[in-house]
């Protein structure tokens, strides 16, 4: 009988043991996740600033093209 119990013991220390390593790994894996989600926050923030400086961007050159145009009429003009 005190080898039933040994075993058993054994089984119940093998199984918590398990156990813990099992919520260990689950912990990991929710700290991947929440750390996955922020990254991918940034990343989509990142774009948006993209975006918004490539709007930026085609806006000045849009008004330094038509700047540039609207001097060569005028250098005719003076000429």
């Amino acid at each position: 009988m005190s080898v039933k119990k040994e075993e058993m013991e054994i089984r119940d220390e093998r199984l918590q043991s398990r156990d813990e390593k099992i919520s260990d790994l689950k912990d990991k894996v929710d700290d991947l996740k929440q750390s996955q989600k922020e990254q991918e926050n940034e990343i989509s923030s990142l774009k948006s600033k993209i975006n918004r400086l490539c709007t930026e961007n085609n806006r000045l050159k849009k008004k330094f093209e038509f700047k540039k145009h609207n001097s060569k009429f005028e250098n005719r003009g003076d000429n």
